[in-house]
This record gives structure tokens, C-alpha cells and sequence, in this order.
């Protein structure tokens, strides 16, 4: 069942940490990709981040340590970064994020009122 409120989210490292860590400035976690992975991909995935993808998911959205770390981490393995998780270590409440909106909404429209339901002054 496709869930549409859920928004992918992209992460940038501390300036201090994307010297130690590199790899691009932003990266992005989108779980619908671990959702596509072959099972032999997720279970390589759950043996690098020492949990299974559900307990993962769980830490996620309750925004552990852990939840937020493994975030970051399998967000850069998608950009192709390899990396041990156990070595990696940023300082997880020092990064940015936000939401990845989606290509298909439409931009606001700059005409609207900026109170909606007023009217416009003509």
C-alpha cells in the first residue's frame, strides 16, 4: 500500500564532518528504495548497520541516535559512498535536512492571496 504523505528526506553533513566523511553535499534517504532492493541486498544492508531493516525503520521515524545515524549512512551507501557504520560517526544533530518535494506538485502559484479566502485587492 503506497503511502502519500510520505516525502523523502535529504541530509547535509556538518562542514566539519563532510571534511572528515566526504561525498556529495547533500544526500538523500528515500526508504521506498530499500523497499525495491532483492532480499540479498537488504539482508547486506541490515549486516552494515547491525539491525534489521524493520527495527531500522522503527529508530527512523522515532529519530534515535542509531535511527538517525543509520539514515545518514544508508542515504550516502545510495550515493555510492562505502563506508563502515561502525567508523562512521558525524554528529547526527549538527546535520541539515529536508524534504524532498516532489517533481510532479505544482509550485504555488504567486497570484494567490496571502490570506486564502480574502479577497484581492484590484
Amino acid at each position: 500500500m503506497a503511502d502519500d504523505t510520505y516525502k523523502p528526506t535529504r541530509y547535509r553533513l556538518s562542514t566539519e564532518d563532510r571534511a572528515n566523511y566526504g561525498g556529495p553535499e547533500w544526500v538523500t534517504f528515500d526508504r521506498n528504495q530499500i523497499f525495491e532492493l532483492p532480499a540479498s541486498k537488504i539482508m547486506e544492508l541490515e549486516g552494515a548497520i547491525g539491525a534489521t531493516i524493520g527495527q531500522f525503520l522503527a529508530a527512523n521515524m522515532q529519530g534515535s541516535g542509531f535511527g538517525v545515524k543509520a539514515t545518514l549512512f544508508i542515504a550516502r551507501r545510495f550515493a555510492g559512498i562505502k563506508e563502515e557504520f561502525r567508523t562512521f560517526d558525524p554528529h547526527i544533530f549538527a546535520c541539515d535536512s529536508e524534504p524532498v518535494e516532489s517533481e510532479s506538485e505544482p509550485e504555488p502559484d504567486p497570484t494567490l492571496p496571502i490570506e486564502f479566502g480574502s479577497e484581492k485587492p484590484e
